[in-house]
């Protein structure tokens, strides 16, 4: 079976190709920020902690960047609520 697209470029390389719908009915142009966010002494608290005890204090940190993030009018790819 040959490819429908060159892997290089995305071109079609069949005219019986299907194509989608135009880009403006599929995307949505946004501006983001990314934040980053990094827990100093982390490695060393890994090896001191049990894992489950490392899963729970992240999740609660990420709870709190969550919220703090979502009150300033922003979303995480974690938040809870529906857009």
């Amino acid at each position: 079976m040959t490819s429908a697209f060159c892997s290089a470029c995305g071109f079609a390389l069949r005219e019986d190709t299907p194509r989608a719908g135009s880009a403006e009915a599929r995307e949505e142009r946004r501006i983001v920020s990314v934040l980053f966010a990094d827990l100093a002494g982390s490695t060393a608290l890994g090896g001191r902690l049990d894992p489950e005890d490392v899963r729970e204090l992240q999740g609660e940190l990420f709870e709190f960047l969550n919220a703090e993030v979502e009150r300033h009018g922003g979303m995480t790819e974690n938040s809870s609520a529906t857009r």
